[in-house]
């Protein structure tokens, strides 16, 4: 269910689209159910306390890969957010385990591995 937030001094709108987890400010600027406080400010860099900005819900999905092997995933979204879990059978996490991770053409080699 969509969020209200209130608008407090200094807060612009790519403040407040990271803090409830969107990495784009467009996403809650072309929201529909902020068409008013777009067409009030026409700038996402310029709200003003008691500005009402709905944030809406994230959209998430769980999919599991099989190991040893190479598993695409495709997103049909300019700007996504993907948190991943390395679990073993036992579903206990996998984070001290050393291993590669590639992503596109950023591969990393480690334990517990941050990939930006």
């Amino acid at each position: 269910m969509a969020k209200t937030h209130d608008v407090v001094q200094g807060e612009y709108l790519s403040l407040t689209a990271a803090r409830y987890g969107f990495t784009d400010h467009l996403v809650l600027w072309n929201f529909p159910a902020n068409a008013a406080v777009k067409q009030l400010r026409k700038n996402p860099n310029v709200l003003l306390p008691g500005d009402r900005v709905v944030i809406p819900d994230r959209e998430t999905g769980l999919v599991s890969a099989p190991t040893g092997q190479v598993n695409p995933f495709v997103a049909n979204a300019s700007d996504f957010l993907v948190n991943s879990v390395f679990e073993d059978p036992s579903r206990q996490p996998l984070a001290t385990r050393a291993g590669n991770l590639t992503v596109g053409v950023t591969s990393q080699r480690g334990n517990g591995f941050i990939v930006r």
